[in-house]
């Protein structure tokens, strides 16, 4: 498994706080089931079947897309609430 560390890098221009830490480590269990779940579905078609790999493929694809969904709506939810501090300031 690659492990691309890319939870740091989307969240470099935020200001670390409680909420920074726990985007962080939903955004880091995203990337770890992901990763998980390409690593399955790059094994070849016989060895899926032989395994029996198919429910595991389909348990992992269906909690990628709902730790997607929470973490894009907690995102958003956070923006629009204000709970996100940045480092940044955008010129007008």
């Amino acid at each position: 498994m690659h492990s691309l560390n890319v939870h740091t890098n989307n969240s470099f221009y935020l200001e670390k706080s409680n909420m920074t830490e726990i985007f962080e480590t939903n955004q880091a269990d995203l990337e770890f089931a992901v990763e998980g779940l390409s690593e399955l579905c790059e094994k070849p078609v016989e060895i899926i079947q032989e395994q029996n790999l198919k429910q595991v493929i389909l348990d992992k694809a269906v909690y990628v897309k709902q730790r997607q969904g929470v973490l894009l709506e907690d995102t958003a939810r956070g923006l629009a609430e204000g709970r996100w501090g940045f480092n940044v300031h955008a010129k007008s």
